[in-house]
Formats: C-alpha cells, structure tokens, sequence
C-alpha cells in the first residue's frame, strides 16, 4: 500500500502545481497590519463595511454588556484542570471561557439562575459553567476535573 502512495505523490509532484496561483506575501514596511476605525450604523440592509445595518434586535443589551467588559480587579489564577482521558482540548475551552471577562462576569451575577427555564434533571450548559467558575475560584482547589461540562 505505502508503494502505490508513494507512486501517486510522485506523479503528483510531476503533473505540476496542484494549483495554478501563487500566493504572495507581502511587506509592510513599517506601516500598521490592520487599522481600527469607528463603525457607522446606518441602517443601510445592504453597504460597505462602514455602512454596517444596526441590528433587528439584541440578544443582551449593549449597555449592560459594556459595564462588564474588562475585569474590575486584579485576581490570581484559579484552579487547573486535570486530564480526565482524552479532555485536554475540552480543557483549553473550559480555561478560556472561565477568563474571558463579560462571560465570567455575567456568570457572577446569577442573572442567568434566575432566568434559566431548563427543567431539573436535564443539561444547561450555562448553569454547568456558572458551577465550574465557583468551582475553580482563586484560593480553592489547586486542579479540578470538569465533571459537570463532562
């Protein structure tokens, strides 16, 4: 078997480019890679990026959401999580999800416990993540197993 894979790269790699395009990169010499610049909500449905259409509605108010960007205080790094067999990848979205501020502070303030309309005995994964952030806080365990996400 490895022979004839051997034999199709070889004819692969004789036939020419398996694409007809090259791809450049190119130098910026000192300028910026990218430019930040104000958005215009215009409520155009169809325009430029500047021209982007305001939103039918939000999924969170815009306001609230604000007040939580960024973390009010420095804090110490909160438990680990230990490999339960294969959950390593699991693991880095659990670690990235539990520091990313607006989500972590929202999860604090129990708005979604007293909104969550799942029926007892079935899975929220909202409500499994808001266990796993007490679970992990500063000043506990040294790693835990997400046994609730698992």
């Amino acid at each position: 078997v490895m022979g004839e894979v051997d034999a199709a790269l070889r004819e692969a790699q004789e036939s020419g480019p398996l694409l007809d395009r090259r791809v450049e990169f190119i130098s910026l010499k000192g300028q910026r890679a990218f430019e930040m610049r104000p958005v215009k909500a215009t409520g155009k449905k169809d325009g430029p990026v500047d021209d982007c259409p305001r939103p039918i509605r939000y999924l969170y108010p815009p306001a609230k959401l604000s007040s939580w960007m960024g973390w009010p205080r420095a804090e110490t790094v909160g438990a680990g999580l230990r490999n339960a067999g294969n959950t390593c990848y699991l693991n880095a979205v659990m670690q990235a999800l539990t520091y990313c501020a607006p989500l972590h502070r929202y999860c604090e303030s129990a708005e979604h416990k007293r909104s969550c309309t799942t029926v007892a005995g079935t899975f929220c994964g909202l409500c499994a993540l808001v266990d796993h952030l007490k679970e992990v806080k500063p000043g506990g365990a040294r790693s835990v197993v997400p046994k609730a996400i698992l």
